[in-house]
């Protein structure tokens, strides 16, 4: 997951930066990505996590 993770990141922001000339927008969207992953982590159910 993580090595086609990578490679789908720098797609999109490669892309992102060729439809709007500034790797702003880019940026933005991987950090929407990471705050939304990282909301999914805390809605982990604590019995989950301590297995």
């Amino acid at each position: 997951m993580a090595h086609l993770g990578g490679f789908l990141a720098t797609c999109l922001l490669g892309r992102l930066r060729d439809l709007t000339a500034s790797p702003v927008h880019g940026l933005m969207l991987c950090a929407v990505f990471l705050v939304a992953g990282g909301a999914l982590v805390l809605r982990l159910p604590a019995r989950e996590v301590n297995r």
